[in-house]
Parts: C-alpha cells; sequence; structure tokens
C-alpha cells in the first residue's frame, strides 16, 4: 500500500469479462481503470500481505493505525460501460 493511498486490485474472472466486454462494444475507445477491490485501510493491507506471504514482517505501528484512506481512483468508465454485460462464464452456467 502506498504511503497514504490507496491500492487496488482486480479478480482474474472479472478482468476477463471486462476485456471482452470493451472488445464487443463498438462504441468503447480508450483506456479503463479495471479494479473491483479497493485496499484503503491498514488492516485490509495487513489481510493482504499475510495471503501473499506467509511470514511477513509487518511493523507494529500498521496494528494501531485505523484510519481509512480517502480513494482517489475510480473505474467510474468501465462500470458504465459493463453496466448490462452478461458474463459468458456465468451464461454457461445457467445453460
Amino acid at each position: 500500500m502506498y504511503e497514504d493511498g490507496v491500492f487496488v486490485a482486480v479478480d482474474v474472472d472479472f478482468l476477463v469479462d471486462a476485456h471482452i466486454c470493451i472488445f464487443e462494444d463498438i462504441s468503447a475507445y480508450g483506456r479503463y481503470l479495471c479494479f473491483n477491490h479497493v485496499v484503503n485501510r491498514p488492516e485490509d493491507a495487513i489481510k493482504l500481505a499475510r495471503a501473499l506471504v506467509p511470514e511477513p514482517s509487518l511493523s507494529h505501528s500498521f496494528d494501531q493505525d485505523t484510519r481509512m484512506m480517502q480513494q482517489k481512483i475510480n473505474n467510474k468508465k468501465l462500470s458504465k460501460l459493463m453496466i448490462d454485460f452478461e458474463s459468458k462464464g456465468e451464461s454457461q452456467m445457467v445453460q
């Protein structure tokens, strides 16, 4: 997590759906920010670090810090485009 910032991540399934949606939409253009999980609290960053590395050496100052960082990034453009998009994986499960 960046100092006084946010860290974003994306689920691979969501990323695939976003790529397909943008490719199939003729009106899509430009760059899109693609994420579906925001890490903006120290405890979320610690949880992520523990999931990635079995024994991370985290400073104790993180345990005392309970503030939440303001989110300064958004994926509104992608969300607007994907509002009616149906995942290919979901449609195959239904059939």
